[in-house]
């Protein structure tokens, strides 16, 4: 059997995952702000603990690269190559502006992920529906951009991540009943998704990824 170990810390929360075959072994996803590396590898251990896992049946690690902050995203990363080079077994990476999409896979119209920038700009990213096609490519973006290229859609549009208040409104004010905002766990990435990709990628036959790859950071 193939055991894929996911890892997610692009954002505040922290997601961990197992994955064997098409099968969800376990996931963790929990709040930490800004303390991934007090929790990780605690709350890793205690999950293969759980399912009597050792590190030798990991057969291959997904990783999101980011973008995510500096202080979160290099965790996972660090984790992951540390146990792909450990173990020798190769690491795949996934944007985590597309893992976050994935909360909007059958969503009818197109999915706008994406991460408060400040400054009224959001790094983002637009997908057709079940992620087939990126119509707009990930960077950052004026929140006017993003609206003058939205408004003349026929398309309507799903909105996902944590986005502060003024924004939303802002959204709402310029492109009324088109636009749709997830709820909850809809705006949060999922290590779960993560290993879906993870596995997308090994059928794919993608090249993985040298351990010195440097992840995305806002």
């Amino acid at each position: 059997m193939s055991t894929i170990l996911a890892l997610d810390t692009c954002s505040q929360s922290m997601s961990i995952a197992l994955m064997e075959e098409s099968n969800l072994l376990a996931e963790s996803t929990l709040r930490v702000g800004k303390n991934h590396s007090l929790y990780i590898v605690e709350t890793l251990a205690k999950m293969m603990t759980d399912l009597s896992i050792g590190l030798e049946q990991i057969k291959a690690l997904g990783v999101t690269k980011g973008p995510g902050s500096y202080t979160g995203t290099r965790i996972a990363v660090t984790v992951a190559k540390t146990i792909a080079f450990a173990c020798k077994v190769p690491l795949y990476s996934s944007s985590s502006l597309r893992l976050l999409a994935m909360n909007g896979y059958y969503f009818p119209g197109l999915v706008l992920s994406c991460f408060d920038a400040r400054g009224e700009r959001l790094y983002a990213a637009l997908y057709q529906q079940n992620l087939t096609k990126e119509v707009l490519s990930e960077k950052v973006y004026p929140i006017a951009e993003l609206i003058a290229y939205i408004a003349p859609l026929r398309e309507s549009i799903l909105v996902l991540g944590e986005l502060p208040d003024k924004l939303i409104t802002l959204f709402k004010k310029e492109l009324g009943s088109k636009i749709l905002f997830g709820a909850g766990a809809d705006n949060k990435t999922h290590a779960s998704r993560l290993a879906q990709l993870t596995a997308e990628q090994i059928m794919q036959a993608v090249v993985p990824e040298l351990l010195d790859f440097a992840p995305i950071y806002m």
